[in-house]
């Protein structure tokens, strides 16, 4: 590759990561956090095998694009996503560990892009992300759709069950439903 061809895979990650961050939030905001997380495995997956199996520049190139949405995705929904399931008092603890998480996933790309960095290698690192991407999409089915977002979309009592399944049945759920601004007392019933 040339200085150009470098320079192009190297800035279209970010290119790709600018239009997931842009066009992610209305998504998870019109379908859910889950379906949108979901959605974005396809790019988590999809990015990677192209990168890996690259014939040509111009697929790694597509390849670096894909999957630069579906990072720039996982950066606005995933936080989000958290922040609503997320115990209130433990609220600013997971914010940090996924901000702390995607730098020590950055370091260890540099660190095994170092050592894997001479022949063919390098195609090992950059599919290594379809592995992340395939277990991605596998554990979200184990996952609920996020409480608050259910509730602020009509479902409020499906947003309860899974708020009370979250917390446990003999938590206190009357601060968080509060929170969720639903607007009269007869949402809110049931909730105790």
């Amino acid at each position: 590759m040339d200085t150009l061809q470098i320079g192009v895979v190297n800035s279209i990650l970010t290119i790709g990561g600018l239009i997931g961050a842009l066009v992610s939030g209305t998504i998870a905001a019109q379908y859910g956090r889950r379906p949108a997380l979901l959605y974005n495995a396809a790019f988590l997956i999809l990015g990677p095998i192209l990168e890996a199996a690259a014939p040509a520049v111009w697929v790694l190139a597509l390849g670096r694009f894909i999957s630069g949405i579906g990072v720039g995705t996982s950066t606005v929904v995933t936080p989000l996503f958290i922040s609503e399931i997320a115990i209130p008092k433990f609220k600013g603890f997971f914010g940090s560990f996924t901000q702390t998480s995607i730098n020590a996933g950055i370091l260890l790309a540099q660190v095994l892009g170092y050592f894997l960095s001479k022949g063919q290698l390098w195609r090992v690192i950059l599919g290594s992300g379809g592995i992340v991407g395939v277990l991605h999409f596998v554990f979200l089915f184990f996952m609920n759709e996020s409480p608050k977002w259910l509730a602020e979309n009509g479902r409020a009592a499906q947003g309860k069950q899974v708020l009370r399944r979250l917390r446990g049945h003999k938590a206190d759920i009357v601060k968080e439903v509060n929170g969720w601004n639903l607007g009269d007392a007869e949402e809110r019933e049931g909730c105790r």
